[in-house]
């Protein structure tokens, strides 16, 4: 069982955590009848790994071998790392976590008189998960002065049945994503922001806003119901959820329906939640990045958005990628490492 970043192992009626040290996400486990468990393990200093883990049912530490890294681990040890920590707030009076990456490069002397720019992601998905894992891309910014706060909102998964257990408003947390999709999530990602400003984490003038896909959705949504964001990008996000129900392939349609409402039977819904139908709202500067061969959210969308916002003099930006499309990324991210 993956619990909380821990992997347990359970032999009868008796759990016991198994070691993994540096790692505290696993996929793909595959366990072997010679007390052997084959997976895909990550963790805050650790790329994507192939690894075996011997899981002997005795007291000794259990040995993890590593069969391959998508990045080697001392090239990752010798960069400057942020490593997050996990925070909790507040919205609409229910428990909501984030992970915080403070900015870190040895290179330059922090000045404790300044606070540092933020920029707040939005997860795919939107039912996915904000993790703790290595992520080449939140370096990035950490690296150059950012600060990064990454919120598991109400609907995001992985959390596992303690947590249930842990906290009753769990399936308050779980549920009410379910027809409330750029609302709840919207208000986290608003609260959570305002939370790392109140405790003076961050600059509150330089505040940043990106996400992709349903987290490019909430960005928009978040900018149409907040001024509290200073720039933004959306990265091939959802602009008009009525034209999502027509032109997305089946597969996603489903979820749609469990995310907003039935179509067309709810189509006021998706009218009434489409960034789209409310552009004279938006007054951030905000860039569209988009794969023209998508074929879950057509390109269309970002160039009705930037061309609509452009008109009402909002500063924006539009960057379409020939040949892309939103699958091809995320099957680069999965197989990166063979």
């Amino acid at each position: 069982m993956n619990v909380g970043g821990r992997l347990m192992l359970r032999h009868g009626d008796v759990v016991r955590e198994v070691e993994t040290p540096g790692y505290t996400m696993f996929s793909h486990l595959s366990i072997t009848n010679k007390d052997s468990i084959y997976c895909i393990g990550q963790g805050p200093r650790k790329s994507s790994s192939i690894l075996k883990i011997d899981v002997a049912y005795k007291k000794d530490p259990s040995s993890i071998t590593v069969i391959r890294e998508s990045r080697n681990s001392t090239e990752i040890d010798a960069m400057d790392i942020s490593e997050p920590a996990n925070i909790n707030f507040e919205s609409n009076g229910v428990k909501v976590s984030a992970w915080f990456y403070k900015p870190k490069n040895r290179s330059y002397i922090e000045n404790v008189s300044t606070l540092p720019p933020v920029l707040v992601l939005g997860h795919y998905g939107p039912t996915a998960y904000a993790s703790n894992v290595f992520d080449i891309k939140k370096q990035f910014f950490t690296s150059r002065g950012f600060a990064v706060l990454d919120i598991n909102y109400r609907g995001s998964t992985g959390f596992g049945s303690s947590f249930r257990h842990m906290f009753v408003n769990f399936l308050i947390f779980q549920c009410m994503l379910k027809n409330q999709w750029g609302i709840v999530d919207r208000d986290d990602i608003i609260n959570g922001t305002k939370a790392i400003i109140e405790r003076g984490l961050v600059d509150k003038d330089r505040v940043c806003i990106m996400g992709s896909s349903a987290g490019g959705y909430l960005v928009l949504a978040s900018l149409i119901h907040s001024d509290i964001f200073k720039a933004a990008v959306s990265i091939y996000g959802v602009a008009d959820l009525v034209g999502l129900a027509k032109d997305t392939h089946k597969f996603e349609k489903g979820y749609n329906e469990i995310l907003i409402g039935k179509y067309p039977e709810d189509e006021h819904i998706y009218k009434e939640r489409s960034p789209i139908n409310h552009i004279h709202k938006i007054k951030t500067p905000i860039a569209f990045l988009h794969g023209k061969e998508d074929t879950v959210v057509p390109v269309q969308q970002s160039i009705d958005m930037y061309e609509r916002l452009k008109m009402e003099g909002v500063t924006t930006a539009l960057m379409t990628f020939e040949s892309e499309s939103l699958f091809q990324h995320l099957e680069w991210d999965i197989f990166q490492m063979f």
